[in-house]
């Protein structure tokens, strides 16, 4: 620290043109007081943040501990939504694709058929699929 200002009252660094600290507000009386190392007792100096890097570096990693936790989460659930979409697909497709070819060929369409295209695909086109009765 020698070299360098800092408040004798705050620890704050001190440019050499300060008359007050931004700090606290202490009066810097002369470049003697400002530039003498600073003494404080039962490791007070350990209450200011500038001068604690131990504990900065564990609130910064707690930072990115709980960023990369969110991320996860929000993945975890991003991909429970896409699979409750995917599946519907993995059936509605197929079953779209099967009543467009039987409607082009004429072919009679099963009431199972219907039933399932009422609960699983679309409520409308269910109904509409049982009131054809040919």
């Amino acid at each position: 620290r020698y070299g360098m200002n800092f408040c004798t009252r705050c620890g704050h660094k001190l440019s050499d043109t300060d008359a007050f600290c931004a700090e606290c507000g202490y009066a810097v009386k002369s470049t003697e007081q400002v530039n003498a190392p600073v003494h404080y007792q039962n490791n007070e100096i350990a209450n200011y943040p500038m001068y604690n890097s131990e504990s900065n570096q564990e609130q910064s990693n707690d930072g990115i501990m709980k960023l990369r936790m969110t991320a996860k989460a929000f993945m975890i659930v991003g991909t429970i939504l896409m699979g409750i979409y995917v599946f519907p697909l993995a059936w509605c497709l197929p079953m779209t694709i099967s009543y467009s070819r039987k409607v082009e060929n004429g072919e009679k369409v099963s009431t199972g058929f219907k039933v399932s295209t009422l609960l699983w695909v679309s409520a409308i086109a269910g109904v509409l699929m049982l009131c054809d009765t040919n």
